[in-house]
């Protein structure tokens, strides 16, 4: 099963090169995804993917709240990262993902979508393969994909650390 996994994820990683607007080479490595055209017009794909996100986000944070209660003051916040990173926070990103893909793109803003949901889907498996210790290396992993979504108009989608600042990690 692993190496039928493994084998997946080399099968979908697409290594591209372009240019940056100054003309410098640029290095960007995304999975491969395919996204059909949807229904929505852009505005109303945003409008979904923000709420369902901004309310996704809600929900790992709760969970995150609720497991960092049941393991008490004296588990390291770097264990606690850990331990949530792989029962929810990966797996709830993994679900945006999931929405955003089966929504499908605004006609015309495919190859938008394709090239961001690539980068995400890359940084989840990224993040699978590691062990997620802090909120800033969970930031630091999507930051291809938190710079593609905002640019795109996906501002409650991003995996940004400040969610965490309350938790005094």
């Amino acid at each position: 099963m692993a190496v039928l996994l493994g084998a997946m994820i080399v099968a979908v990683l697409v290594i591209g090169c372009g240019n940056d607007a100054d003309g410098d080479p640029e290095r960007t490595t995304m999975a491969s995804t395919t996204v059909t055209t949807g229904s929505l017009a852009t505005a109303q794909y945003l409008a979904k993917i923000n709420d369902y996100c901004q309310r996704d986000w809600a929900r790992m944070l709760e969970k995150f709240a609720d497991y960092q209660d049941a393991k008490g003051p004296n588990v390291s916040k770097k264990r606690l990262f850990i331990g949530a990173s792989w029962r929810f926070l990966l797996p709830g990103i993994q679900f945006q993902f999931d929405v955003m893909r089966n929504s499908g793109a605004p006609e015309g803003g495919e190859v938008e979508v394709e090239e961001m949901i690539g980068t995400m889907q890359l940084a989840i498996e990224s993040g699978q393969r590691q062990r997620i210790s802090s909120a800033e290396q969970l930031s630091t992993l999507f930051e291809d994909y938190n710079r593609l979504a905002q640019q795109y108009g996906i501002d409650e989608c991003v995996v940004d650390e400040a969610y965490f600042d309350r938790f005094e990690l």
